[in-house]
């Protein structure tokens, strides 16, 4: 192996590792019941660390990509990988819009509250795609684990 290519796999290991926030995100996301403000600011933390994250995905794009040149892997295992990349950055990237919503403005849970039912809604698509984004993730790193597919 040249240096070039263990610089690259270090990458990717590294990308891998600070991409395992995915997995931890659904579980990271506030309940209804939790207060306004501790809503706002773990959304704001799960954003920014969602950012980070696809910052990170590009890098291991790029390192697997480097890698992958030369290697052989079967056409099926690349195809599949592809997929489960695009799914990961579309996942992350819809990820990102209610939980900027919930940063903004996270109204109180009460029923008097007109906004109760929107709240509620931009609530559930950003746990919905923190599910989507860790199962996609989880799938990814098992396809990785078994590239003899």
């Amino acid at each position: 192996m040249d240096l070039t290519y263990r610089i690259a796999l270090f990458v990717h290991v590294l990308s891998a590792v600070l991409m395992g926030f995915y997995l931890l995100a659904p579980f990271l996301l506030p309940g209804a019941k939790a207060e306004e403000a501790v809503r706002r600011v773990v959304a704001k933390v799960v954003g920014r660390l969602n950012r980070v994250g696809q910052y990170v995905l590009v890098a291991a794009v790029l390192s697997g990509g480097y890698m992958l040149h030369g290697a052989n892997y079967s056409v099926i295992w690349i195809i599949l990988v592809i997929v489960l990349v695009l799914a990961l950055f579309a996942f992350s990237g819809m990820l990102g819009k209610p939980l900027r919503e919930l940063a903004v403005h996270a109204p109180e849970a009460t029923s008097e509250n007109r906004d109760e039912e929107q709240a509620a809604s931009v609530e559930r698509r950003a746990r919905m795609f923190a599910w989507l984004a860790a199962a996609t993730y989880f799938l990814l790193v098992v396809v990785m684990l078994f590239p003899d597919i």
